[in-house]
């Protein structure tokens, strides 16, 4: 999917706004991810379940050193599972990037995320963040999603994700892009040390997730992570 690199939207003096800096090397890095596929309404062979689908993960080093800068996530569901975006109304991207969610429809909301990020030199306690994520209409059958972060200790600091959630078959992917999180001239780009989304709001007809078949007891998915310094690796979890 090709969609334009939002980074973050906050005014130079919070520290979060400026150059790209140098990024890390990411060799070594280990993602733990984590994904949960709850059945929420009774699965019928003519109507699928609904379903409340979270997916999360945290970047790091055995050693104990500063990550990598995550460039994209890319997650296959359980078989079956899928997203119905009926019943959801949809947020302008535009708006969305001009920081005027608040006047985004209630039924565009079809979840909610955290995030934590690391900007030493500036800080070494990492930045808390919460995000809403809003349905933004097609990009031909593929549904388009925006996740709009707000750094809880500085408000007016924001930043977006990219998610797309593609469907052959039987099978569904999620693929989510981060864009570079500058700091100041100079330093280094901040470093996302962990993301969750939870895709629990409901629209007009039920939640976004879909369950056609139950999703078995131990069913693993396999997830790839890819880097800004052309790096990748892989994971895998237990959805149900």
């Amino acid at each position: 999917m090709q969609r334009t690199r939002i980074g973050w939207l906050a005014v130079a003096t919070t520290g979060l706004l400026a150059v790209t800096g140098v990024t890390a090397l990411a060799a070594g890095e280990t993602v733990n991810t984590t994904v949960k596929a709850s059945k929420v309404t009774k699965i019928k062979p003519s109507s699928p379940g609904q379903s409340k689908f979270s997916w999360g993960f945290t970047i790091a080093k055995p050693d104990g050193s500063r990550a990598a800068n995550l460039s994209s996530a890319d997650l296959t569901l359980p078989k079956g599972t899928f997203v119905d975006t009926k019943g959801f109304q949809t947020c302008p991207q535009a708006k969305i990037e001009a920081n005027d969610v608040n006047s985004c429809p209630a039924k565009s909301i079809v979840g909610h995320a955290t995030a934590d990020i690391y900007s030493s030199p500036i800080r070494e306690q990492p930045y808390a963040s919460t995000g809403v994520i809003y349905f933004t209409g097609m990009k031909g059958k593929t549904p388009q999603f925006t996740t709009y972060f707000t750094l809880v200790e500085i408000p007016s600091a924001h930043g977006l994700d990219a998610i797309s959630i593609s469907r052959s078959g039987a099978t569904s992917k999620i693929h989510m892009e981060q864009p570079h999180i500058p700091t100041a001239p100079g330093l280094p780009d901040a470093t996302p040390l962990d993301i969750h989304f939870n895709f629990d709001a409901k629209g007009a007809k039920g939640t976004l997730f879909r369950q056609a078949k139950p999703c078995k007891s131990g069913t693993k998915v396999p997830a790839k992570y890819g880097f800004y310094d052309g790096s990748s690796t892989s994971s895998s979890a237990k959805a149900c």
